[in-house]
């Protein structure tokens, strides 16, 4: 598939935002991907349920990384909770608009 393909098959509707989720809503990893998009190539997770891929800006993949270790591969099968907050986006002078964050499953929470 060419660029151009690409783009013309995705919209950035396709993306995962804070209104497609609850904050509170657990959801389990699917899978990590990178995939091209109008900023380059992207990391991005899948999560199970969900059909649009969620893009992982440096604060998102840095939780992953401290909490899930360095090789995204084996992220699969782990549970995280959304949790939707304010944040600045720099692409938008700063103004601040909702976010998609995350926080480790609690052991209890796992066990339901």
């Amino acid at each position: 598939m060419s660029r151009q393909e690409f783009f013309d098959q995705v919209d950035v509707t396709d993306w995962l935002k804070p209104q497609d989720v609850k904050d509170g809503q657990v959801v389990v990893i699917e899978s990590f991907e990178r995939i091209a998009n109008s900023l380059g190539v992207r990391p991005c997770l899948r999560f199970k349920g969900i059909e649009k891929p969620f893009t992982l800006n440096k604060t998102n993949y840095d939780f992953f990384m401290n909490e899930f270790g360095e090789n995204e591969m084996e992220w699969e099968g782990e549970s995280v909770t959304i949790k939707i907050e304010q944040a600045k986006n720099p692409q938008n002078k700063d103004r601040l608009q909702p976010a998609i964050r995350f926080r480790r499953v609690k052991a209890e929470s796992k066990k339901k």
